[in-house]
């Protein structure tokens, strides 16, 4: 089974897209720690929670790329329909 190019190109712009995502979470995820640690009171206080919620939407994100990643292979078992 062949991907053709326009699937290619989706597929390319959508890892992208999660690669950012991925980037923007760590990097200011560190930010607002290192600022939770240095400002907050004795120990952190929000910065868990931020890390937190927004590790289930980057979870959500990946989990995304890898189901429709699966559809645009046309992987069995993943309801697309053969072509």
């Amino acid at each position: 089974m062949t991907i053709t190019p326009e699937e290619q190109a989706r597929r390319a712009t959508y890892l992208t897209g999660l690669m950012w995502h991925i980037g923007a979470f760590i990097i200011l995820n560190a930010f607002f720690w290192v600022l939770d640690l240095l400002i907050g009171q004795s120990g952190i206080q929000w910065a868990y929670w931020i890390t937190l919620f927004w590790g289930v939407a980057l979870a959500f994100h990946v989990l995304a790329y890898l189901v429709v990643g699966r559809r645009w292979a046309g992987t069995p078992g993943t309801g697309a329909a053969p072509r």
